[in-house]
């Protein structure tokens, strides 16, 4: 026991000289800063804006006009936006990927899903390759790569119109109380 507190005593105590000597070693690097360093800026000087004034207030507008926590709230819909292909390839609702099979879900006009291997032909496009949440197409505008899309419209659907309650159950008649049942004889206390 007095081997593990000296031993402890002398750890702490080499910890403690490692302590005082990052200590006087950062101190001598506080007194051999270059001058620019410790120079403070003057009062009249002003500090140049990393962005033009136009950007600022473009940018303040935009977050005006569109509040940030609003549950309505969405990016602005771009020309190229993924996921949603042309009629004739349908809308990707799906990618399936087992061992080696690859698979890709694609919703059409008349409903029926068309489900594509890679290599497959869905009209003039060709599905090149199939990977974890996207597909890419070869078609007759080149290369796009479609992401799944889910359809707004069914999940409206599957949604209740209020909130959702319970059917009652009936009322079960409460069982009468039983009398307490009698000790035998050779459990009576005798008194």
């Amino acid at each position: 026991m007095v081997r593990v507190v000296s031993l402890l005593g002398l750890l702490i105590a080499a910890l403690g000289g490692m302590l005082f000597a990052e200590y006087r070693s950062f101190d001598a690097k506080q007194d051999t800063l270059p001058e620019v360093a410790l120079a403070q800026p003057t009062a009249g000087a002003a500090i140049a804006p990393t962005h033009p004034e136009s950007h600022v207030e473009q940018w303040v507008a935009t977050i005006l006009a569109r509040p940030v926590f609003s549950p309505l709230r969405r990016p602005p819909a771009s020309a190229g936006a993924k996921g949603n292909g042309p009629p004739e390839l349908g809308r990707l609702t799906g990618v399936l990927i087992a061992n080696s099979e690859k698979r890709a879900i694609f919703a059409s006009e008349n409903g029926k899903p068309v489900v594509a291997e890679e290599g497959a032909r869905i009209g003039a496009y060709e599905v090149r390759s199939i990977e974890p949440g996207q597909v890419t197409v070869l078609g007759p505008e080149g290369i796009r790569v479609l992401e799944p899309v889910y359809d707004p419209k069914a999940r409206q659907a599957a949604r209740p119109a209020g909130p959702m309650q319970l059917a009652p159950t009936p009322a079960q008649p409460a069982a009468p109380p039983r009398p307490p049942a009698e000790k035998p004889a050779d459990q009576r206390v005798a008194r």
